[in-house]
């Protein structure tokens, strides 16, 4: 499977080199994204609730 997260999930935890703009770019709004499903994640376990696709 192929995500615009491969450049910081292949990279290593120390060390590694830096992340150039190039690949940095595309990672913002997936992160942000990912964010989003964390705060409602976040709420379907405070409130014991389902989370539902629709």
């Amino acid at each position: 499977m192929s995500t615009v997260l491969e450049p910081l999930l292949d990279h290593p935890d120390n060390a590694g080199p830096d992340l150039t703009p190039a690949p940095r770019t595309p990672l913002l709004p997936r992160i942000e994204h990912i964010q989003r499903l964390t705060l409602v994640l976040r709420v379907c376990v405070d409130k014991n609730v389902d989370l539902v696709f629709l």
